[in-house]
């Protein structure tokens, strides 16, 4: 079973965009100078592997990625939840549990 969730925001994807570079489990929004900033006072987190990883082409890339396969897939609101590439409609937790325990049941 494969879930995938988006979550959209209105701000350019350049200057302001998801950052990988925490870990998969850390979702972070905010300007890369207020990141580098505020990572500083994060233990455990190397600064200057943090700052490149934020500075780099390959990370641009993954977020672009991201927001092409989202755009591609039709997602328009957040959040949007895809259970094995089906749109789920009821994205309350009833709804996603649902979705998840009917693909499970296939």
């Amino acid at each position: 079973m494969r879930l995938r969730e988006w979550r959209h925001r209105s701000l350019h994807r350049v200057q302001v965009h998801p950052v990988p570079c925490a870990g998969p489990e850390t979702e972070i929004w905010a300007s890369k100078d207020r990141l580098k900033e505020l990572a500083g006072n994060v233990g455990g987190i190397d600064q200057t592997a943090f700052g490149s990883c934020l500075d780099s082409d390959a990370t641009l890339a993954t977020v672009e990625a991201n927001e092409k396969e989202a755009l591609a897939s039709g997602v328009n609101s957040t959040p949007t939840v895809f259970i094995n590439g089906e749109k789920v409609e009821d994205t309350t937790q009833a709804g996603v549990k649902a979705a998840i325990d009917a693909a499970l049941a296939q």
